[in-house]
């Protein structure tokens, strides 16, 4: 089916495509990628793992993944720049 198609291609990285990488949904001739709500999930996920730890161990080591204020400022960069 995309092979007959004449427009670029739009996937959403949800349910099966969740697996596949950029390279292998270009090959299939996907042009356009979106996420949706699923970095959003993501997030909710970290958040749900991390208040379960702090109420039921009293365990704030999950926060230890937190991301750098100089990380955040290189991505917000970097995007600004494409």
């Amino acid at each position: 089916m995309l092979a007959s198609a004449t427009k670029p291609v739009n996937a959403l990285a949800a349910g099966p495509l969740k697996s596949m990488t950029v390279a292998e949904l270009a090959a299939m001739g996907v042009r356009r990628i979106s996420t949706g709500s699923q970095i959003a999930r993501v997030t909710h996920a970290v958040i749900r793992d991390s208040v379960s730890a702090m109420l039921g161990q009293g365990s704030f080591a999950p926060l230890m993944i937190a991301a750098s204020g100089d990380d955040i400022d290189a991505l917000l960069i970097k995007g600004q720049a494409e």
